[in-house]
C-alpha cells in the first residue's frame, strides 16, 4: 500500500439529497485532517445537489455521473482516489466530531475494516432509537466467519459505519445484482482476508427518513425477490472471491439462512396468502441452528404470529416488523420485562427509504 499518497480517502455518493449532503461533508471536513481526500459524487441528481456540491470548491473534488446507482457511483469515484483505506458516507449520514482521530490508530496494513457504532437519527437530526449496532470489541475475524457460515452475515453496521483497506473495492467490480448497496459481499470478504476492528463508540451518525406505517406500501413481492436473490448472489460472489483469492477453501455457505425464511414468509403475506407450514418449518429450523436467547424467542414468536393470524392482521405485523423504528420501541417493552438481552444487529430493516 505504500504507493498510495493518503491514508484516507471519503467517498460520499449524493443522489437527490440536497437537504444533507452539506452536512456529511462538513461532518468530514471539520475533521482537520491533512492525510484524507474527500471526493463527492453526484449520481445524476435531479434537485440542487450539484449545486451544494460544487459550493465546496477545491476543498473536495466533485464529480458528476448519470443515474447509475451508488454502487457504480462509489467505484467511478474509487478509480481517481489514492488512500490506503477508502470510507463510503452515505450523503444523509455525518461523522460524529472527532471521529477520525479514533478511527486512524487502527488504520494498519493488517487491518481489512473498521467498524463502528451509528447514533440513527430522524430528517431533523434527532435520535430516534438506540445506537446500533452494539459491537463487541473483544470479537475476532474467525469469529465473524464462523458467523458468516452460521448465518450468512456478521454483526456489522450500514455502509457509513465502516472504514476499509483499498484492496476491499479493488477486485469486487459492480455485479449485476448489486445497484444500490455497496455494503454488500465488500464487507462480508473483509474478515476473510484481515482483522475487523470493531469500535464500540458512536462515531456517526444514520439517517432514517421513513418512520411511519407508510413506508410499508413500498414492499412488494418483487422487491422482496430482488432483497431474497441478492443476499443469495452475495454469498456466491463471495465463494468466488475466495476462491480467487485461495483463501477459506474449506469454507460452505448455506441456501436456507434464517434471514432469507424470515423474507419468504413476509413475501407470502405481501403476495396475499398466509405462509405455508413448511415455510414456517424452514425458517424456525434455521433460528435453532443460527440464533439462541430472547432475540430467538422473539423471531420464534414473530413467525408464529405470522403463520396463524387472519391475513389482515398478519399485514400488519409485518408493517410493524418493516418500520425501522419498531425495534426501538420493542427494545422499551423487553427492559421493562428483562435486565438481559442479545446483542442488537443490523436487520433488513436497516435500509433507508
Amino acid at each position: 500500500m505504500n504507493e498510495h499518497s493518503c491514508l484516507l480517502s471519503v467517498i460520499i455518493p449524493c443522489f437527490n439529497y440536497e437537504a444533507y449532503v452539506g452536512e456529511a461533508i462538513d461532518s468530514v471536513l471539520a475533521q482537520q485532517a491533512d492525510d484524507v481526500e474527500v471526493f463527492v459524487v453526484d449520481d445524476g441528481s435531479t434537485d440542487a445537489s450539484w449545486d451544494r456540491i460544487t459550493a465546496y470548491g477545491d476543498r473536495i473534488t466533485a464529480i458528476r455521473s448519470q443515474n447509475q446507482g451508488s454502487v457504480s457511483a462509489c467505484l467511478t469515484a474509487f478509480q481517481r482516489t489514492s488512500g490506503q483505506f477508502v470510507y463510503i458516507l452515505d450523503a444523509d449520514d455525518k461523522l460524529a466530531p472527532g471521529a477520525l482521530a479514533l478511527i486512524r490508530p487502527h488504520l494498519r496494513p493488517e487491518v481489512s475494516k473498521v467498524q463502528f457504532m451509528l447514533q440513527p437519527i430522524d430528517h431533523q437530526g434527532q435520535p430516534v432509537r438506540a445506537p446500533t449496532p452494539a459491537l463487541d470489541p473483544t470479537r475476532t475475524s474467525q469469529q465473524m466467519i464462523d458467523d458468516i457460515v452460521r448465518r450468512g452475515s456478521y454483526l456489522a453496521p450500514p455502509t457509513s459505519g465502516n472504514v476499509c483497506r483499498r484492496d476491499i473495492y479493488e477486485s469486487t467490480g459492480v455485479p449485476d445484482y448489486e445497484r444500490t448497496a455497496v455494503d454488500g459481499v465488500q464487507h462480508l470478504l473483509a474478515p476473510f482476508i484481515g482483522e475487523v476492528v470493531s469500535i464500540d463508540r458512536v462515531l456517526g451518525f444514520y439517517r432514517i427518513h421513513s418512520a411511519n406505517e407508510s413506508g410499508f406500501a413500498k414492499v412488494s413481492v418483487e422487491r422482496l425477490d430482488r432483497v431474497i436473490n441478492r443476499f443469495s448472489n452475495r454469498l456466491a460472489h463471495l465463494r468466488q472471491l475466495l476462491d480467487s483469492r485461495g483463501v477459506a477453501a474449506g469454507v460452505s455457505f448455506r441456501s436456507d439462512y434464517a434471514y432469507t425464511g424470515e423474507l419468504v414468509m413476509i413475501r407470502a403475506i405481501v403476495a396475499g396468502r398466509s405462509p405455508t407450514r413448511q415455510e414456517l418449518r424452514s425458517y424456525l429450523a434455521a433460528l435453532e441452528r443460527e440464533q439462541a436467547g430472547l432475540g430467538r424467542r422473539l423471531r420464534q414468536l414473530f413467525a408464529m404470529l405470522m403463520y396463524a393470524l387472519p391475513l389482515p392482521l398478519a399485514r400488519r405485523l409485518v408493517r410493524f416488523r418493516l418500520n425501522p423504528l419498531s425495534l426501538g420501541r420493542l427494545q422499551t417493552v423487553i427492559k421493562s420485562l428483562s435486565t438481559g438481552g442479545g446483542r442488537r444487529g443490523t436487520t433488513m430493516n436497516e435500509g433507508k427509504s
